[in-house]
């Protein structure tokens, strides 16, 4: 699919949708999970759950493609990529995730087992905020 291939939803269905574009997303289907949560918010834009899944697929899909998130894309990881060793910061110590840790992987997150953990645990805190909301 080519990004925003836009669905025809109907407003009812947009439950429907979310579980559909949660279960691409699970998947690593992260194309597929942003075309879902795009074309939901074309009939529902204030819809905060599927504008909060599409940041997250869209996260994901820029991950797998080897981009930066907009996070941490900055002038200064070329800063960080030229230092010494032990002057690397980890991107997660620098964007104040950890206090320290120095990056051992020139800042290949996605074949980190650090980086790996780290996004398993922010993927995990944001599972528990849905939850929180949809019991409120």
């Amino acid at each position: 699919m080519k990004s925003f291939d836009l669905i025809s939803i109907n407003p009812k269905d947009v439950p429907e949708h979310l579980k559909i574009g949660q279960e691409k997303y699970e998947n690593g289907k992260y194309q597929e999970a942003v075309n879902e949560f795009s074309s939901i918010l074309n009939v529902a834009p204030g819809n905060m759950d599927a504008r909060i899944r599409l940041k997250k697929a869209q996260e994901s899909l820029n991950r797998e493609k080897g981009l930066l998130s907009e996070k941490v894309a900055n002038p200064k990881i070329k800063d960080l990529k030229e230092r010494p060793g032990a002057q690397r910061y980890c991107l997660y110590c620098v964007k104040g995730d950890v206090s320290n840790r120095v990056c051992s992987r020139l800042f290949q997150c996605k074949t980190c087992e650090f980086g790996q953990n780290m996004q398993d645990l922010q993927k995990a805190k944001l599972a528990a905020k849905r939850e929180a909301a949809v019991k409120e």
